[in-house]
C-alpha cells in the first residue's frame, strides 16, 4: 500500500508505483487556527476540507484518508502547547468542520446551523451569515413562526438571513424524514449554567461523568458569542478533571465541558462552575 501525507498532487504517481494500485491519504487538511467559537477560523477549517477532498474523494483507487486531526490537543513538540486543529475540541465538542463531515456522509436526516443570533454586539438590524449544514434535500427556514425562505439542500450553504430577536427554524426532509434545528436569540450572559450528562455513578468503578458548561443570559438563552474562561470545583465523592491541569475550563461558543470522576466513596458530588462577573452554578452528582 502506498500513501501519502498533505502532498495530494502526488496521489497519480503513487498510485502507478503501487503493485496494487491503490493509495491511502495518511493525512491531509491540517489547519491549527481553528479555534472552536470563532466562526471566521472554524469556516476556513471547513473550506479546506471540502477543497482537499474534492481532489481524491471520488477516485476508485484512493483507499481511504485520515483528517488531522479529530481532536484539539497538547503536546510539548516545538512547544505546541495547545492544538486547535481537531474537528473537535479537546473535550469533543464539536465544530464546523464535524458538521460538515456528517451532513457529508451520515443516512439519518440532519442539519445544524452555526450563526450570531444575539440581540446586542452583532448589529441589532440588517442581514446577518448563517452556516447551514444538512443533508436534507431542501430547508424551509421559519422566522417567529413565519416562513422566510425554502433554499436547497447541501452538506454547506452560507445564508444571509435578516435577524430578528425570538425563534429562527430550520426544517428538512430527507426520504420522508425530518430534521429540525432553532436558533433562539439572546442577550448579554448574566449566569453560567451546568448539564449533567448523567447525574449517578457507580462509587465501586469510579465511573467518569461529563459535566457541560454553558453560559446562559436571564432567561438561560445560550449565549454563543460568549468566548473565556469558567472555574470549576468538586468537593465530596468526586474528582475534577479538567483538560487545562487547573480549575479552568475553557468556554467557547457559550459551551465547556469537564469531567468528573469518583473517587471510590460511596456519597454526593458537589460540582460548582463559576466567571468573576456571572452568577455561578451548582450540581449534585451522586456515587453509589
Amino acid at each position: 500500500m502506498w500513501g501519502t501525507n498533505y502532498e495530494l498532487e502526488a496521489i497519480e504517481a503513487g498510485c502507478e508505483a503501487c503493485a496494487l494500485g491503490n493509495v491511502v491519504v495518511s493525512e491531509f487538511a491540517n489547519h491549527p487556527p481553528a479555534v472552536r467559537g470563532q466562526l471566521d477560523k472554524e469556516a476556513e477549517q471547513m473550506a479546506l476540507i471540502a477543497r482537499e477532498l474534492k481532489m481524491f474523494e471520488h477516485k476508485a483507487h484512493v483507499a481511504g484518508f485520515a483528517i488531522w486531526c479529530f481532536n484539539d490537543y497538547a503536546t510539548m513538540r516545538k512547544e505546541r502547547y495547545n492544538r486547535q486543529c481537531g474537528l473537535v475540541d479537546a473535550w469533543r465538542v464539536p465544530k464546523m468542520s464535524a458538521a460538515f463531515l456528517r451532513a457529508k456522509y451520515t443516512g439519518e436526516p440532519f442539519i445544524t446551523v452555526f450563526a450570531n443570533w444575539g440581540e446586542t454586539g452583532g448589529g441589532e438590524t440588517g442581514a446577518r451569515d448563517a452556516h447551514i449544514f444538512t443533508n436534507c434535500d431542501e430547508v424551509a427556514i421559519v422566522q417567529n413562526g413565519r416562513p422566510v425562505a425554502t433554499i436547497g439542500g447541501a452538506p454547506y450553504r452560507l445564508q444571509p438571513l435578516p435577524f430578528e430577536p425570538g425563534s429562527l427554524v430550520f426544517v428538512g426532509r430527507k426520504d420522508g424524514r425530518e430534521a429540525r434545528y432553532e436558533l433562539v436569540s439572546f442577550r448579554e450572559a448574566s449566569r453560567v449554567a451546568l448539564r449533567l450528562e448523567k447525574a449517578e455513578g457507580d462509587a465501586e468503578q469510579r465511573d467518569t461523568i461529563g459535566v457541560v458548561v454553558r453560559i446562559a443570559d436571564d432567561e438561560g438563552r445560550l449565549v454563543t458569542t460568549w468566548n473565556g474562561k469558567a472555574r470549576m470545583a468538586v468537593e465530596g465523592a468526586g474528582l475534577a478533571r479538567g483538560y487545562r491541569g487547573d480549575n479552568a475550563v475553557d468556554i467557547a461558543g457559550g459551551v465547556g465541558r469537564f469531567f468528573v470522576t469518583g473517587n471510590g466513596q460511596t456519597g454526593g458530588a458537589t460540582v460548582t462552575a463559576w466567571c468573576e462577573t456571572l452568577a455561578p452554578a451548582v450540581a449534585r452528582i451522586g456515587f453509589h
